[in-house]
C-alpha cells in the first residue's frame, strides 16, 4: 500500500533484442525462421504415416490405425448424448479420415415414440488430430464423400421424416468454409457436378415427379 504523497514509479522495462529499433534485429533472418518452420510442417505432413485402417467399434468409438503401427481412439462427446459416430471413411490421400458425428433425438424431438440417433456433423481427422468439424446449415445428415483426394467434403441433407428431400453443401477441409449449396426446386432442378457422386446412389426424380412438389406461383391480376 502506497503512502500518502508518495509517488508511484513505473518500474523499467528492458527493451526486447527483437525490437525494430534494435540494432541487432534482423528481418531477414525473422523471414528465414517462419519459411523454416513452415517448411519443416509440410515435410511432417508428407512424411506422416498413412492410414492403415480405420472403422467404428460398437460403442461407437472411432479407430484409425497407421502403417507404422499406432492405433489412435477417438471418443463421442458428451453433447452426443450416446449417438456415437457412424459412416467412416479414409480419403485418397491416404491421410485424411472422416466420419458422422451423430446426437440422440428424444421422443419429443424426433416426434415419435422413442429415440433415435441422427446424424448432425462431420469430423475430419488429419496427421494425428481432427481439423474439421463440419455442419450443415439444417436437416440431418444423409450421405457425405470426399472430394479432390481428401480436400473437400460434399454433404447430402434431409428432414428426419417426410418426403425424399436434396439439399446438399459443398466444404474446404483445411478452413472449414462452405463452397457451394444446392436443394433441388423447380427453378435449379440440374445438378451440379460436384454433387454427381454425392447423389450417385440416389437418383434425382424426373422433372414431372417434383412438378407438385413446389406450388407454382401465382401471377398477379393485371388491372383492367
Amino acid at each position: 500500500m502506497l503512502r500518502r504523497g508518495t509517488a508511484y514509479r513505473q518500474p523499467s522495462l528492458k527493451r526486447s533484442s527483437c525490437s525494430s529499433g534494435d540494432p541487432g534485429y534482423d528481418p531477414a533472418m525473422l523471414r528465414l525462421f517462419i519459411v523454416f518452420c513452415l517448411v519443416a510442417r509440410a515435410a511432417f505432413a508428407a512424411t506422416s504415416p498413412a492410414v492403415k485402417n480405420a472403422f467404428v467399434d460398437g460403442k461407437g468409438s472411432v479407430h484409425i490405425v497407421t502403417e507404422d503401427g499406432r492405433e489412435q481412439t477417438i471418443n463421442p462427446e458428451k453433447w452426443q448424448e450416446g449417438g456415437g459416430f457412424t459412416d467412416i471413411s479414409v480419403a485418397p490421400d491416404g491421410r485424411t479420415v472422416g466420419w458422422v458425428a451423430n446426437q440422440i433425438l428424444t421422443p419429443l424431438e424426433g416426434g415419435t415414440n422413442y429415440e433415435y440417433a441422427v446424424g448432425v456433423s462431420i469430423d475430419v481427422w488429419r496427421d494425428g488430430q481432427v481439423i474439421q468439424r463440419l455442419s450443415p446449415d439444417a436437416f440431418v445428415i444423409r450421405g457425405w464423400i470426399f472430394l479432390k483426394n481428401g480436400e473437400e467434403v460434399a454433404v447430402h441433407t434431409a428432414p428426419t421424416h417426410g418426403p425424399d428431400f436434396f439439399d446438399c453443401t459443398q466444404f474446404d477441409v483445411r478452413t472449414g468454409k462452405n463452397l457451394a449449396h444446392w436443394s433441388i426446386d423447380r427453378r435449379n432442378y440440374v445438378l451440379p457436378e460436384w454433387a454427381k457422386p454425392l447423389l450417385v446412389n440416389d437418383p434425382l426424380p424426373g422433372p414431372d415427379e417434383i412438378s407438385n412438389w413446389f406450388p407454382k406461383t401465382a401471377k398477379p391480376e393485371t388491372k383492367k
